[in-house]
Formats: structure tokens, sequence, C-alpha cells
């Protein structure tokens, strides 16, 4: 395997695990009606602003 193949590969499952990290948190977070952390819902997509005109009741 080529060492750019290796990095992609590397590189891809770690950002993969980031996301899928940071999707738990967000869930967790808003599952006990806490705000999730900014940096985790921008990994996600999501805009921190608009994600905080949500009502977490």
């Amino acid at each position: 395997m080529s060492a750019f193949n290796s990095a992609f590969r590397k590189g891809f499952v770690g950002r993969a695990i980031g996301i899928l990290a940071s999707a738990s948190a967000v869930a967790s977070a808003v599952d006990s009606h806490r705000r999730p952390n900014s940096r985790q819902l921008r990994q996600l997509g999501i805009d921190p602003a608009q994600f905080g005109r949500i009502r977490l009741d």
C-alpha cells in the first residue's frame, strides 16, 4: 500500500470516528436538556447560533 493510500485511510477513519463522537456527545447533551458544545455542532454541520433558537424543554 502506498503512503498516500495509508494516510487517506487513516485520515478518513479518524474523521469518521470524530464525527460519530460528536454526534454522540450532542445527542447526550440534548437528551439531558443541556446546550451542546459549539465545536461539536459545527463538526456536524449545524450552525450553533441557529441551534440556540431551539427549545430543549
